[in-house]
């Protein structure tokens, strides 16, 4: 999921329990983050959030999740 409020793009990534083995979404948004212009995030393995600058670079940003789950 993402947000942009006052010209900040904030990001949240959710996995479900059974699939914590497999994805973690500290890594997951990261990975994220870093497209958008952020430079890091946090969380747990089942839900991490983060934030960037660049709201042009959203679908990037989820493109890059995507092929990573894939």
């Amino acid at each position: 999921v993402y947000t942009i409020v006052d010209g900040k793009v904030g990001m949240a990534v959710g996995v479900t329990s059974d699939l914590t083995k497999k994805y973690n979404a500290v890594e997951l948004v990261k990975l994220g983050s870093s497209v958008i212009g952020g430079t890091g995030g946090g969380g747990r393995s089942d839900f991490a959030q983060a934030g960037g600058k660049d709201d042009k670079k959203i679908n990037k940003s989820f493109d890059k999740i995507v092929r990573k789950i894939k």
